[in-house]
């Protein structure tokens, strides 16, 4: 009997029906790699090795070694990022950063010494694998700028990727803008588009050349003054830092200034305080000169409402003087009407900036109601506006509701609504209050579909009341035909002269 057979009959287990078991392991395949596209460029100032080139995925300009793609340049500044499917939708949408760390070789500089930062602006269009990608020092400053736009329009650029891909409308508002900005770049630096995104040291064009030389040692210079800022602000959500030259208002062309921005949000305290900066720096980058503006801000949930305090402090180079300029404005909605107290200061002269910095919020000249509104339909919009100095009696009709920061536990919201909800802020109402001028506006769509905004004021000492009527047939943001009446009793109208 064959040692097979021996094996059979042993597995038989007696006259029973043989049952063969089969205790092979289920091999599984492995799983199939994700497919990804190759996309390569070059990081030049000269041109830089050793660097680390990663596409910021979460548009937070933080590099995630975990979750973001990177690569490190290699000699001549080329680099290759490998992208999966996905972070290849948000290629077009996110903008691209360069580490460049101390002991990093520049081929024009030598050993970098001075970590510093670059950048690419997203393309807002889908981007060919086939055509290398150039991140200098030139397109860094151009999406320093690109970010400073947006961020004072109060728009974000951290646009969901997939949205962006499939919106038209999306890609073509934001494109536009960023077209706005490398216009007036390109055109202040007097170079083309095309010399901002080639490789300028390939073309061999040296004014580019020297001018990437110039902000790149702004660039350098920036990126110290950021990390030291964050430091000494550990609860900032932004921190931004541009130095350029070339100024346009300046009397001297190699004159370096700087501009800081620092934004700090306390969730518990529903605050955020936004602080701006621009100085003159020394030739060397290293020190500050002069100071030229002071902007600061504070906003926050007070009594149920939102009060914003802010101070300005500005150098007039002409005169040699400090403008100093403050305000507190207190919002409020209570059913349907949004309407806010503001108390502003003049704008007071000091011939230093310590004494401008001694401007006390809300002591000021000013004094303005202003309500918001719209009819119960919601087709007809209003708008008012109270101007209030402290010659007229209505001055002292809230004597209290100065410096509101610290008073939260002695003025009550509730009062306030009662007051301004009871003057004649409707635009209908005559107006009975003793003030410095007043202004109200009406917004709606006519029969014939028209826009029209219907405007009208006044000013103490006068009963003359004056009307002004705008008529669009496109959108009052960007009219098309647009005529413009006027009147004395809203009735009677005819062109506005002068």
């Amino acid at each position: 009997m064959s040692a097979l057979t021996l094996s059979l009959c042993a597995c038989s287990g007696g006259g029973g029906s043989s049952k063969v078991e089969d205790n092979s392991a289920v091999i599984t395949p492995p799983p199939t790699p994700p497919t990804t596209t190759t996309y390569t460029g070059k990081v030049i100032g000269g041109s830089v090795s050793g660097a680390s080139v990663w596409l910021d995925l979460d548009g937070d300009g933080k590099f995630d070694d975990q979750n973001e793609p990177f690569a490190i340049s290699s000699q001549g500044g080329d680099y290759t990022l490998k992208l999966s499917s996905e972070q290849q939708v948000c290629l077009p949408y996110r903008a691209l950063y360069v580490d460049v760390p101390v002991g990093a070789i520049d081929d024009t500089f030598g050993e970098v010494s001075q970590a510093y930062q670059l950048s690419l602006p997203p393309s807002i269009s889908r981007i060919s694998n086939t055509e290398a990608r150039i991140i200098s020092p030139l397109t860094s400053l151009l999406w320093q700028a690109i970010e400073r736009q947006f961020k004072e329009n109060r728009n974000t650029l951290a646009i969901d990727c997939a949205l962006a891909e499939n919106d038209v409308a999306v890609r073509t508002s934001i494109k536009s803008q960023f077209e706005t900005v490398i216009t007036n770049f390109t055109r202040f630096y007097n170079i083309s588009p095309e010399q901002v995104f080639k490789n300028f040291i390939a073309n061999n064009d040296v004014e580019v050349h020297d001018l990437a030389k110039s902000i790149l040692k702004s660039l350098k210079a920036s990126h110290a003054h950021s990390l030291e800022l964050k430091n000494k602000h550990p609860n900032s959500t932004d921190v931004s830092v541009e130095i350029f030259q070339n100024i346009a208002d300046s009397n001297d062309p190699e004159q370096w200034q700087r501009y800081s921005r620092i934004i700090s949000s306390d969730p518990l305290k529903f605050s955020i305080e936004d602080l701006i900066e621009i100085v003159v720096l020394t030739p060397d980058l290293t020190e500050v000169e002069q100071p030229l503006s002071h902007q600061f801000s504070n906003s926050g949930i007070w009594n149920g409402g939102e009060l914003k305090v802010s101070t300005a402090i500005t150098y007039q180079a002409s005169e040699q003087l400090w403008t100093c300029f403050s305000s507190e404005q207190l919002r409020y909605t209570h059913e349907g009407v949004d309407f806010s107290l503001s108390n502003r200061s003049a704008s007071l002269m000091e011939s230093n900036y310590q004494d401008c910095q001694a401007v006390v919020d809300g002591n000021g000249s000013e004094r303005h109601y202003n309500f918001m509104f719209s009819d119960e339909a919601g087709s007809v919009n209003y708008v008012t506006n109270f101007m209030i100095t402290p010659n007229d009696a209505e001055y002292t009709a809230l004597g209290g509701w100065h410096n509101i920061k610290d008073k939260e536990a002695e003025l009550a919201m509730s009062d306030l609504v009662d007051y301004l909800l009871a003057t004649p802020y409707q635009f209908a109402d005559d107006m009975s209050l003793n003030i410095n001028s007043w202004h109200k506006f009406k917004l709606f769509t006519d029969e014939e579909s028209y826009y029209i905004i219907l405007e009208k004021s006044g000013e103490k000492g006068s009963d003359v009341i004056f009307w002004k009527k705008t008529k669009s047939d496109d959108s009052w943001l960007s009219p098309g035909t647009t005529t413009i009446e006027c009147s004395t009793d809203g009735e009677n109208w005819s062109p506005c002269q002068g």
